[in-house]
């Protein structure tokens, strides 16, 4: 087995690449992944040294992850975003899943565009890696509410929806600080006017090592994710930041979209498109420390059987060893 990243060991690439790998060579695979940084006749000097069944090409964002180069090889694509509705890459990955024996999609939304172009395609939820315990107890927590999104003026829609039932909040008298993460903008950024002038007190967290994001979301009482429902690219996603909250055990209330309703239920999280529900929910929340505990401890034991790297790896290995043997 020989993957290909698009990218170091950071974000997908770490979670869908380099700890299946990890995890696959304790399950009895010789498994390898391929620096992104390395050129096509270094590539090729690797392939021919170590003669994998199978290459995993990580998304098509490196120019190099083409089926064309791996002659007589089996090949699957892995895809966990929309990237097939970004102009620049369309047509390549469009090509790249015809061309591969299989592709293994990050949600059912990536799937039903990839059995458009080809006949073998699987859906596997992003796994992570569980921390360790002990979890700080929700009535030790601060009334920190967090939208836990790298590069958050990106998602113009999914901004605009959070300043939207944050103010509301707010005209409520409702008592929390909220947190952005991956915020790489002046502290006076123009987007966080309405919020200063609703009083509400902000905490802007720069970008993070992985390990230190996980370990800062412990204090957090609640973790929002919106979805916005007219974007496709958004609606490509997986779980992506859901996986820190619930591995931090921070509640969650995420959109009604990509697969959050096949693995939520209403003991475990609160996912919907109303707004209103969210100012509700989050209101109730930070106001009950034990229904906080018991739904991010629900979580958290339906995230270790199913969404742990090791559930990845499995359905991964078991994918995987089949189409090699086609």
């Amino acid at each position: 087995m020989a993957f290909f990243p698009c990218s170091g060991p950071e974000q997908s690439d770490l979670l869908r690449g380099y700890l299946i790998s990890d995890c696959l060579r304790q399950m009895g695979w010789a498994s390898i992944v391929v620096p992104m940084q390395l050129t096509l006749q270094q590539r090729k000097r690797i392939m021919q040294a170590f003669q994998p069944d199978i290459v995993v090409l990580r998304t098509c964002r490196h120019a190099l992850n083409r089926v064309e180069h791996f002659p007589g090889c089996k090949v699957v694509l892995d895809l966990d975003d929309a990237d097939f509705f970004h102009p620049p890459m369309r047509d390549a990955i469009t090509q790249t899943a015809r061309d591969a024996d299989g592709v293994i999609c990050g949600s059912r939304f990536v799937r039903d565009w990839a059995a458009q172009h080809n006949p073998d395609t699987t859906v596997i939820w992003t796994g992570t890696p569980i921390s360790d315990g002990p979890w700080p107890d929700h009535g030790d927590r601060e009334r920190i509410v967090t939208w836990a999104q790298s590069d958050p003026l990106i998602y113009n829609h999914e901004f605009d929806f959070i300043e939207e039932v944050v103010l509301a909040l707010a005209a409520r008298g409702t008592q929390f600080r909220f947190r952005f993460y991956g915020w790489n903008f002046p502290e006076d950024h123009p987007k966080l006017a309405r919020l200063r002038e609703a009083g509400v007190e902000l905490e802007l967290i720069p970008s993070l090592a992985y390990e230190k994001f996980l370990g800062s979301l412990r204090d957090v009482a609640v973790g929002l994710s919106p979805v916005h429902p007219d974007s496709d690219f958004s609606k490509g996603k997986s779980f992506g930041k859901i996986l820190a909250y619930i591995d931090a055990k921070v509640p969650v209330i995420c959109s009604d979209a990509v697969d959050h309703a096949l693995f939520f239920t209403s003991e475990s999280g609160i996912v919907s498109n109303d707004p209103e529900v969210w100012v509700d929910r989050i209101a109730a929340l930070l106001d009950d420390p034990a229904c906080r505990q018991t739904m991010a401890d629900n979580a958290h034991d339906d995230f270790r059987e199913r969404l742990s790297v090791e559930t990845a790896a499995r359905l991964s290995a078991a994918y995987l060893e089949r189409v090699a043997h086609v």
